[in-house]
């Protein structure tokens, strides 16, 4: 645990930063290591089965990992204020009723998968193959969400190393597992869903055991919650709209996947690809700005307006630093890049679709960069109504293009649509910034 708000302001950002950075590219590894373990071991049809409905799997989880960003900021505030007996209620009160929540929606998606299949317009010749898969998901997604959340209140109590501990624990039982179970057993891509589940459940513990320690060195272990609805409204304020944000977010992919579906297998296992090496790039900005997000929340909580100017423009400089090489990696080397996915009976299509992204898309990810920035400084203050109008605007602007230019353009012009989105995004974003009185006000 550990105050942001003291010491040098460059020195702390980046060792609060590099840990975050780690922890996400490792997160993304184990993603990228089951796409590739599935595209060389298992083949194309194990790529379209976990792509064909990565978009809904993608949005469950940014519905709960957004409120739990929320429970995060709340969090740091009342840790910045030192009110640890309320922060101990908030913690665990919500990480109750999230779980609840989580377990009668997968109950809800495990009775209705067909009607879901048939929604994505799933490719009968990986139906089977995907049921299996999101069936393993949703009976494993209380587990999974519990350590994805946990992350965020460790974090928010000025701690990024042992996530990254996990996030390399995780990672490595991930890999292991899941080539095990393909090359010994000889399962398909459900291999890699239940992997995924036994290595959250090991982390899972390890997190309440950290929480637990956190709590005793606080003083409030031993402390009894007298009201299992303590702390849960304050939490909404944070919660709900931060939860509606990555909603609005991931909610075009919903949308748009029966369309990026019925162009073609190729075009579901390219998009598959695509997002995992836009995953990647993402990890590495994203989590180099969550620095913004807990430095800012604990200033705000601890009434340190004054600082909060400078945490914008170091968070910039650090994010540029960290993101920028990796992006151009990605674009200046596409074929190479997207070779590591496919196997070298491949689609052509896929292959040509993916390396187009890369080179000519990709790129324009700096915009997202931007906007990502808006979104944590926003989140920090508790501003949640101006970081669900960024987001907000980024996802209808990518659902009316895309709806527009998939027609003419395919797989193509979904990417166009993305890409808009983060123009837009990064406007609105700007513009809430410099021309809000409330937020100016906070920086003078």
């Amino acid at each position: 645990m550990k105050d942001l708000t003291k010491g040098n302001i460059y020195k702390t950002f980046i060792l609060f930063a590099i840990p975050m950075v780690l922890s996400g590219l490792l997160s993304q590894c184990y993603n990228v290591v089951n796409t590739i373990i599935a595209g060389k071991l298992l083949g194309d049809g194990a790529l379209g089965a976990i792509g064909a409905i990565a978009p809904l799997d993608t949005f469950l989880n940014s519905i709960f990992w957004g409120y739990g960003m929320g429970v995060g900021v709340y969090t740091a505030h009342l840790f910045g204020a030192k009110e640890y007996y309320r922060m101990k209620c908030v913690i665990v009160n919500n990480f109750l009723m999230l779980s609840g929540i989580i377990a009668l929606l997968s109950v809800f998606f495990i009775i209705f998968r067909g009607t879901v299949m048939d929604f994505f317009n799933v490719d009968d010749a990986v139906l089977s193959e995907c049921v299996r898969y999101f069936t393993i998901s949703m009976v494993g997604k209380v587990i999974v969400l519990f350590g994805i959340n946990a992350v965020q209140v460790i974090t928010a109590m000025g701690d990024s190393a042992y996530p990254l501990y996990m996030s390399i624990l995780s990672t490595l039982l991930n890999i292991g597992l899941g080539s095990a179970f393909i090359v010994f057993f000889h399962m398909d891509a459900s291999a890699l869903a239940l992997a995924n589940v036994i290595s959250y459940s090991i982390v899972g513990v390890l997190y309440i055991l950290k929480m637990a320690s956190c709590f005793k060195k606080l003083g409030v272990y031993k402390m009894k919650i007298k009201s299992l609805s303590e702390g849960l409204l304050a939490t909404a304020r944070y919660s709900a709209f931060s939860c509606l944000q990555q909603s609005a977010m991931y909610f075009a992919g919903i949308i748009l996947s029966p369309m990026v579906n019925n162009i073609g297998s190729a075009a579901a296992a390219s998009y598959l690809v695509s997002y995992r090496i836009y995953d990647i790039n993402a990890a590495i900005y994203q989590n180099s700005s969550k620095t913004l997000a807990s430095y800012t929340a604990q200033c705000f909580g601890a009434k340190k307006y004054d600082k909060l100017k400078k945490g914008m423009k170091v968070a910039l400089i650090q994010s540029s630093v960290f993101s920028l090489p990796f992006i151009l990696i990605s674009a200046l080397f596409a074929p190479a890049v997207s070779g590591l996915f496919f196997g070298s009976d491949a689609s052509p299509e896929a292959v040509t679709y993916t390396i187009n992204f890369l080179r000519w898309g990709l790129p324009f990810i700096v915009l997202n960069v931007i906007a990502n920035l808006y979104h944590n400084y926003f989140r920090g203050i508790g501003n949640m109504a101006a970081l669900l109008m960024t987001s907000l605007s980024g996802s209808i602007a990518r659902i009316i293009m895309s709806l527009i230019l998939i027609p003419y353009y395919g797989i193509y012009g979904y990417y166009a649509g993305w890409i808009i989105s983060w123009l837009f995004d990064a406007l609105v974003g700007a513009a809430i910034y410099f021309g809000s009185k409330s937020i100016r006000a906070l920086r003078a």
